[in-house]
């Protein structure tokens, strides 16, 4: 793996990132961070507590630090972020179009108003 190179896990909570960070740097012998992890050795405390006691806002700023933190001071080459990490680093306008967007895309994909929008018959159960 080019050692210039990241590789960036992001995803909703539970979905499996730290899973796939530990199979990948195994598959590419490369080293591995778990943000939430990061955190949690970092601060001597659980993400939950720490979200319980002090508020997601400030769990955020804690996460947004530690992520810096992992980009500019650590070697490792496969970063899983929490699930949080990357939704509340986007402005609401930004994740407003996002959701549309896709939205969108199921809604003329998958339904009978789509298929007779695009004319193409991709769904055949519509």
């Amino acid at each position: 793996m080019n050692s210039e190179k990241r590789i960036v896990l992001t995803g909703f909570m539970g979905v499996g990132k730290s899973t796939v960070a530990r199979f990948l740097a195994s598959l590419l012998d490369s080293t591995r961070i778990d943000l939430d992890s990061f955190i949690e050795s970092n601060e001597k405390n659980t993400i939950a507590e720490i979200i319980k006691t002090k508020g997601e806002g400030h769990f955020r700023e804690i996460e947004t630090r530690n992520l810096r933190r992992i980009l500019t001071e650590s070697e490792a080459r496969i970063i899983a972020l929490g699930g949080g990490a990357w939704f509340f680093g986007i402005a609401n306008p930004v994740m407003y179009m996002i959701v549309l967007g896709l939205l969108t895309g199921f809604v003329l994909r998958f339904t009978r108003f789509g298929r007779h929008v695009f004319a193409i018959g991709g769904n055949e159960h519509a």
